[in-house]
């Protein structure tokens, strides 16, 4: 992310708001680069495009998405601020739904991974259903249209 300086600084004034602003998100990508480093990975093959208003990067393909796929396990997955879908007609459909799970991504950081997998873990448990009774799951799909 580049800064927008004269936006920062105006007539030698700084503005702290857009500075906190800037700031905050410097610190939710490094808190989230290990998950996004991991979608990078996930990505390999694939064909990539950016978001900068999201400051994500979506990708169709690759071959993470091909093998959940086959599985029948997923059409998309978020790891950081890397969004893989299988084919490009699934952004449009599902991006308010990754979205959510770019922003939990950020706020839990390298926690995510583990919290998701120990709450899939618990509500398969619980009752049998750990992806659609997992609460970040939930979340997602409460601002989708899926």
């Amino acid at each position: 992310m580049v800064p927008d300086w004269p936006a920062i600084v105006q007539n030698g004034q700084r503005n702290e708001h857009q500075m906190a602003s800037m700031m905050r998100t410097v610190c939710e990508h490094i808190w989230n680069s290990l998950n996004t480093l991991l979608g990078c990975v996930g990505a390999w093959g694939g064909q990539w495009t950016g978001r900068p208003d999201e400051q994500i990067c979506e990708v169709t393909g690759g071959w993470l998405t091909a093998g959940l796929q086959r599985l029948g396990w997923a059409d998309a997955i978020t790891l950081g601020d890397v969004v893989l879908y299988a084919d490009q007609s699934l952004p449009l459909i599902l991006r308010a739904h990754e979205m959510v799970h770019v922003r939990q991504g950020r706020l839990w950081g390298p926690l995510f991974l583990p919290a998701y997998g120990l709450e899939s873990l618990w509500q398969w448990l619980r009752t049998g259903e750990g992806y659609r009774n997992n609460r970040f799951e939930r979340a997602a799909y409460a601002v989708s249209v899926l």
